[in-house]
């Protein structure tokens, strides 16, 4: 479930919300801003 998967991605990124989760994710060039 996505959930699960949500619930992956913040443990491995360390990150206490979606939020922090995105930011991160950013930072360190994961995700590129739209």
């Amino acid at each position: 479930t996505i959930d699960f998967h949500l619930k992956n991605v913040m443990r491995k990124l360390d990150a206490t919300s979606r939020t922090v989760a995105v930011v991160k994710a950013l930072k360190l060039g994961i995700i590129e801003p739209q």
